[in-house]
């Protein structure tokens, strides 16, 4: 049960598809297997799993094997959308590994 003054968490599907569709392209992965509707609550339990106890807009946190959480509120970058008090979490997938030697100066 949230507290006064805490933020509903929310995803969108969107997320959580590209999210599975990562997951599914990996060696060694229990959701590619799944059927859809089990994936999708098997991340969701992940992803529950993985929030941090701070929870407030532009906290990062890994999620799973190349997948990372932003927490932002819902609207953000949406003009037409106004902040109805809860957070967003939108996810990050990243699919290849740094190449350390190959990098350029900023």
């Amino acid at each position: 049960m949230l507290r006064q003054n805490e933020k509903e968490l929310v995803i969108s599907d969107s997320d959580i598809e590209v999210a599975i569709a990562h997951l599914n392209s990996l060696p060694q992965t229990v959701t590619c297997d799944m059927p859809k509707k089990w994936a999708k609550q098997q991340f969701i339990e992940w992803l529950k799993e993985s929030l941090p106890n701070n929870i407030e807009y532009g906290v990062n946190f890994d999620v799973a094997t190349g997948i990372f959480g932003h927490i932002v509120p819902l609207g953000h970058g949406y003009s037409m959308h106004s902040d109805d008090n809860r957070y967003l979490i939108i996810l990050s997938v990243r699919s290849v590994d740094t190449d350390l030697s190959n990098l350029n100066k900023l």
